[in-house]
């Protein structure tokens, strides 16, 4: 629980909401052009590898992390309804 809390707070200390509202803010001026729906998920790819990153070297037990995601990933594998998928929208970086 600990490596996942970590995980969910590191967005805070690397202050990632910032960067996050001009993101939002660009993905609304430019909502037609695929390519920066493109960047933005290759954005949002990238900060969760950095939290990731935070959590490996905050704790130092990369294969305990692995681990746990692993975990996570099989916990989640629950059957979601189509209603589920459309507000969740669309596959996440964890699939």
């Amino acid at each position: 629980m600990e490596q996942v809390i970590l995980h969910e707070v590191a967005p805070l200390a690397r202050r990632d909401d910032y960067a996050l509202v001009a993101q939002r803010v660009v993905e609304a001026l430019f909502a037609p052009q695929p390519v920066v729906r493109w960047i933005t998920r290759r954005m949002e790819l990238e900060r969760e590898t950095a939290c990731d990153d935070l959590v490996i070297a905050a704790l130092g037990r990369p294969r305990s992390y692995a681990t746990c995601l692993t975990r996570v990933a099989e916990l989640s594998q629950a059957p979601a309804s189509p209603l589920m998928v459309a507000a969740a929208g669309g596959r996440s970086h964890f699939v």
